[in-house]
């Protein structure tokens, strides 16, 4: 079939809506004249998502909306009536906010030396000495200590492994962390026990493989010997006082609330962790991980590397190849990197294959969509402005100017707004990424006699100003 769209109808897939029932519409799309289905994100997403743009693995279709099979099914049903199906693909986002994501898990376990770290955009070099080689996580809503004394910061033990959780967040703890738990969980068997007894023997052991780590090997070495301390940790848990003993010294590490002091060995333990917990509002100054825009959940990822693209691209690969997808439609284009270079390279990866790809794209008046991307084009924003357009009786825009200004004392004219607009976010919601781009900046001033008593607070004066004048969305320099 020719793969290009003449009529395209978009569906928003969720546990209400899924892949079966779709299946089932596809009769009365197709007499509605419709040549495209059109299908939301299809990868794995946050538990109940009602969207699936909060992708939290790229490796997997999500169960909640239908299986593989089903998929298939749709994809015969489309064929059989000379229709086509279009995807929605997310390559410049994850969801951090849920363990489901075992990338970003990864990362907040090991660190910058995890093997998922090349998978996010991490400052992990920051100027705050306390945020170097961590994570900041803005998930608190109040004041670190104040959480933290009013047990909202509490150590478990689940399935063999300890760590923090704090509301609905389940956090995974560094193995070294564990050390301490493990000498007083063995102080409390061993007095039970005696220094031969079983469980006092093995967490003794247990304890002695901690302190040698990170054992040689690398994350692939790393994650087998954490199993295989978990599953020694769980067998231990199976006996009932020595089970008993742990959950003492989980009560007593936790603090009680009205002691301060009983906290301090529970804050040391959350210091030694790859992240630094923090209020909600530390965000806007401090994030040193890249976000959609400026949703601390959502964490940016590094779509360029290799490694990356092919992982976020092998499934739709395969859909591809099965001539289950005849097109795709890619999310917020401008959230990458480069975009013209992800596409070109979507387009040799997928080696020619007829396909149809579209970008969710922001142009603005006057801007065209670059020639040299490989795309048929845009989802249209801006067809959209101009069919708006045409229920606008412009000539009553000075008489509402007018009541406006009355009625509100405002008599900026629309590029003041805009620009004062973007000054205000620039000062707030992305001030930390405002001052990423100004201390890079500031690298490169020192470079040359002539720049480098330019300071960074002057060059990140000099940034606000002017991208808070850019006539247009973003620019497409490259770093050829």
């Amino acid at each position: 079939m020719d793969n290009t769209p003449l009529c395209t109808y978009r569906l928003q897939l969720s546990a209400a809506l899924k892949l079966s029932r779709v299946t089932h519409l596809v009769p009365y799309l197709q007499a509605l004249g419709v040549t495209h289905l059109h299908l939301s994100p299809l990868h794995t997403a946050s538990p109940g998502s009602s969207h699936g743009y909060d992708v939290v693995s790229h490796s997997s279709l999500n169960p909640e909306i239908g299986t593989e099979a089903e998929l298939q099914d749709l994809a015969e049903m489309l064929a059989s009536r000379d229709m086509g199906l279009i995807l929605d693909l997310v390559p410049n986002h994850m969801c951090i906010a849920s363990p489901l994501n075992l990338q970003w898990q990864d990362v907040l376990e090991n660190g910058k030396d995890a093997a998922s770290a090349r998978f996010f955009d991490i400052d992990w070099g920051p100027p705050k000495a306390q945020l170097v080689n961590k994570v900041l996580l803005p998930v608190l809503g109040d004041q670190f200590g104040h959480e933290l004394e009013h047990n909202a910061v509490q150590v478990i033990e689940h399935g063999g492994v300890f760590e923090l959780t704090y509301e609905n967040l389940r956090l995974p703890m560094t193995p070294p962390s564990w050390q301490n738990i493990l000498q007083s969980w063995w102080t409390k068997v061993r007095d039970r026990e005696g220094d031969d007894g079983g469980d006092a023997v093995e967490l003794e052991s247990v304890s002695r493989a901690i302190k040698q780590w990170p054992c040689q090997g690398g994350p692939r070495v790393w994650r087998h010997e954490r199993n295989a301390l978990a599953r020694r940790i769980t067998s231990m848990c199976k006996t009932a006082a020595t089970a008993r003993d742990l959950e003492d010294t989980l009560n007593e590490l936790n603090g009680t609330a009205g002691d301060s002091s009983s906290f301090d060995s529970l804050e040391d333990l959350v210091s030694q962790q790859h992240y630094r917990l923090a209020h909600w509002r530390v965000a806007a100054q401090e994030i040193n991980y890249r976000r959609f825009f400026d949703v601390d959940a959502l964490a940016a990822i590094r779509v360029e590397d290799d490694e990356v693209f092919a992982a976020v691209h092998a499934l739709p690969e395969a859909w591809l190849a099965k001539g289950i997808v005849n097109g795709f439609r890619i999310d917020h284009v401008d959230g990458l990197l480069e975009p013209e270079s992800y596409l070109n390279r979507l387009r040799d990866f997928w080696k020619g294959s007829p396909s149809f790809v579209e970008v969710e794209k922001i142009l603005s008046p006057g801007e065209s969509l670059p020639e040299t991307w490989a795309v048929a084009g845009t989802t249209g924003y801006e067809h959209i402005a101009t069919v708006s357009g045409v229920l606008v009786d412009v000539d009553q825009s000075a008489q509402n100017r007018e009541i406006w200004r009355a009625l509100t004392g405002h008599h900026e004219t629309y590029r003041d707004t805009a620009y004062q607009s973007k000054r205000l976010i620039l000062c707030s919601s992305l001030a930390a990424e405002l001052t990423v781009l100004g201390r890079r900046l500031d690298d490169v001033s020192e470079q040359h006699r002539y720049s480098r008593d330019f300071t960074l607070a002057s060059l990140i004066d000099c940034l606000r100003e002017v991208i808070a004048c850019f006539p247009c969305y973003r620019t497409y320099t490259t770093r050829d």
